[in-house]
């Protein structure tokens, strides 16, 4: 009888799924096994905002915006200014001082509420732009912003003419419009 165990890559975050019956086994990586189980606590990573100490925060480190939580996803524990709600939670196991609800961190390290977030620049003009390949026959694979879908996604640019909604990089992009 041989048992199969494989692991899952979604996004930044990988799932292992073990048969059931089956015992975690040191190296397979224990936390969240199967759906019915629930993380195991381990070692909490380190949530300190930037400026605070790495030591592992008690309730009482936590400012009057923050509130403190243990073995919590640390993808869904708090939001941050500038980023969108994360699609799914991870099953790690992070504890530690987070904002509260309705509160946001910032790059200083502090939680303020979205108002109080730094405006971004607005994107530029030609991430407004359709993407144009142009007339000649290269085949460039390049980027473009959609602002549709608000990503950035490949196209490929003939090689003349076209518009400035044209990058070669995705980070390129993403810096640019997003």
């Amino acid at each position: 009888k041989r048992n199969i165990v494989f692991n899952i890559l979604l996004g930044s975050s990988m799932f292992l799924f073990i048969p059931p019956g089956e015992p975690c086994a040191p190296g397979l990586g224990a936390q969240g096994s199967s759906p019915s189980q629930k993380p195991s606590p381990q070692q909490p990573r380190d949530t300190s905002p930037p400026g605070r100490t790495a030591s592992w925060p008690s309730p009482d480190d936590c400012s009057k915006n923050e509130t403190y939580k243990n073995c919590v996803s640390g993808s869904c524990a708090e939001r941050r200014c500038g980023e969108p709600k994360p699609d799914a939670c991870t099953l790690d196991c992070a504890t530690g001082c987070f904002c509260k609800s309705g509160y946001f961190r910032i790059k200083n390290g502090s939680c303020v509420r979205r108002k109080y977030c730094p405006k971004k620049a607005p994107p530029k003009e030609c991430c407004y732009l359709k993407s144009k390949t142009g007339p000649c026959k290269a085949s460039l694979p390049m980027y473009y912003y959609d602002n549709n879908t608000l990503q950035c996604r490949q196209f490929i640019y003939g090689g003349c003419d076209g518009n400035a909604n044209r990058f070669a990089t995705i980070e390129e992009c993403k810096k640019a419009c997003k």
